[in-house]
C-alpha cells in the first residue's frame, strides 16, 4: 500500500475508536451501570493530590490503595505510612485521618451504602470503621468517633471486596479467602484454592461470582449463593460456595481483576504485562494484549468496552477492548502507579512517586499528540520510565 494511503488509513480507524470510545463514556451514569466509585456530582478533583507526611515524619507517604464512596463525596487514600486519609471531593482536602495499621496498607474499599470503610495490609489486619451518619459521611465524618473493628490473619492481605454492607472477602499471602460478617465479627475460610499468594478480588455486578487470582496465574471463579440463602445462613462453615472453577491465564503473577459492566467478562492484568480478557460462558481467553511495558500492576473499567491500566513504567493506558487498541497513553507520573480509581468523569491514579493525580476521561481519549500520549498538565515527562521497576 503506499505510506502516505496507510497513514492516513491508520489515522481513520484510530479516530474512529477514539469517537466510538466517547459515545461510550457519554452514556455513563445512566442505567446498567455500576453505583460504586461514581461521582454523582460530576466535579473534578485538583489535578496533583500530595498527602502531607503525618506529624512527627518527614517524608511523604507512596500511595498503594484508594476507593472512591459511592455517593461521590470522598476519595480515600493510603500508602506505607499506614495511615488512611479521607479526602473531600471535589476540594481535595482531607478531613480525617484514620489509624490503625501497623505496614504498608494494600486496600481500600467502601460499602455498597457508605456508611463503612475496609482496609488491609501487610500487617495481616482487616480493619472496618463505621461511619456515624446513616447517610451522607462528609458532614460529621471530621469529629466524634467511628467505631473499628479489627480482625488479624497471620499473613499479609492484599486485596478486599465487599459483597454488602454486612459482609466482605479478603484474601493475601495464602491459599484462603477469607468471608467477614461485620455485624457478628465473624471471620471464617470462605474457600481454600492451591493459590498461596492472592492479589486480587473482583465480584461480579450482581454479586453472583467472585474472582480471585494471584501468584500461579490462574484464574478462579466462584460461584455465590443466592441472597436469600446467605440471609438465612447463621453457620459461616455451612454458606460455601456452590461451585469452583480455575483457569490458567497469565505467565506471571495476577495484579488486578475486574468484570465488564455485563458481567460476561473478566479482565486481568498480570506482571507479564499483558491484559487478557476472559470470557466467562465459554470459559476461555478471547483476547490478549501485550503492551510490552512495565509489569501490571492495577486495572480500571472505564465503560463496557474500554479499561485503564498501569504499572512500573509509569505510564496508563485507557485500551479499547473490542479490538485492543491503545486508545491513549497517559504521562505525568515519575513512579509506579499502583492503583487505579475512577469518578463519573475523571480517572485517578496513586503512585510511588507520592502523587495522586487525576485525569479527565474524555480529554484523555480525545486530545493526545501525535505519539497517543495525553500529557498531564502538572509535571508531564515521564513516560516508560523503568526506574522503578520494583514493586511491592
Amino acid at each position: 500500500m503506499n505510506p502516505i494511503f496507510q497513514a492516513l488509513a491508520i489515522s481513520f480507524l484510530f479516530s474512529t475508536s477514539a469517537s466510538y470510545a466517547l459515545q461510550g463514556l457519554g452514556q455513563l451514569g445512566e442505567a446498567g451501570t455500576n453505583s460504586t466509585s461514581r461521582n454523582e456530582t460530576g466535579e473534578h478533583l485538583p489535578p496533583v493530590l500530595r498527602l502531607d507526611p503525618l506529624p512527627g515524619e518527614s517524608e511523604r507517604p507512596v500511595v498503594t490503595a484508594m476507593a472512591v464512596s459511592p455517593d461521590g463525596s470522598l476519595l480515600a487514600a493510603a500508602g506505607d505510612d499506614h495511615a488512611i486519609r479521607l479526602i473531600s471531593i471535589p476540594e481535595g482536602t482531607i478531613i480525617r485521618v484514620l489509624t490503625g495499621h501497623r505496614d504498608w496498607v494494600q486496600c481500600i474499599e467502601f460499602s455498597p451504602s457508605g456508611n463503612r470503610i475496609a482496609s488491609c495490609g501487610n500487617d495481616g489486619l482487616l480493619c472496618v470503621w463505621n461511619f456515624p451518619s446513616p447517610h451522607r459521611v462528609t458532614s460529621n465524618i471530621d469529629e466524634g468517633r467511628l467505631d473499628l473493628v479489627r480482625n488479624q490473619v497471620p499473613h499479609a492481605l492484599f486485596a478486599l471486596v465487599f459483597h454488602s454492607d454486612d459482609d466482605l472477602f479478603a484474601a493475601g499471602f495464602y491459599n484462603s479467602v477469607y468471608r467477614l460478617a461485620v455485624n457478628r465479627d465473624s471471620l471464617s475460610v470462605h474457600v481454600r484454592s492451591d493459590c498461596r499468594d492472592i492479589r486480587a478480588l473482583a465480584l461480579s455486578h450482581k454479586h453472583d461470582k467472585l474472582a480471585f487470582a494471584g501468584r500461579d496465574g490462574i484464574l478462579r471463579i466462584v460461584e455465590m449463593p443466592s441472597s436469600e440463602a446467605t440471609a438465612n445462613t447463621s453457620n459461616a462453615v455451612s454458606n460455601q460456595p456452590s461451585s469452583y472453577a480455575s483457569q490458567p491465564i497469565h505467565f506471571d503473577r495476577i495484579r488486578g481483576l475486574c468484570f465488564s459492566e455485563d458481567d460476561k467478562s473478566i479482565f486481568s492484568v498480570s506482571e507479564d504485562r499483558r491484559l487478557i480478557r476472559f470470557d466467562i460462558a465459554s470459559k476461555s481467553v478471547v483476547s490478549q494484549l501485550d503492551l510490552s511495558a512495565g509489569k501490571l500492576m492495577a486495572i480500571s473499567p472505564l465503560d463496557n468496552d474500554l479499561v485503564a491500566v498501569s504499572g512500573s513504567d509509569n505510564t496508563i493506558r485507557i485500551i479499547n477492548t473490542n479490538d485492543s487498541s491503545v486508545l491513549s497513553k497517559l504521562v505525568g507520573h515519575d513512579g509506579s502507579i499502583s492503583v487505579l480509581r475512577r469518578t463519573q468523569t475523571q480517572l485517578i491514579s496513586g503512585s510511588f512517586d507520592t502523587t495522586i493525580r487525576t485525569w479527565d476521561i474524555a480529554q484523555a481519549i480525545s486530545k493526545v499528540d501525535n505519539a497517543g500520549r495525553f500529557m498531564h498538565p502538572v509535571a508531564a515527562q515521564f513516560e516508560d520510565s523503568s526506574a522503578q521497576e520494583s514493586i511491592r
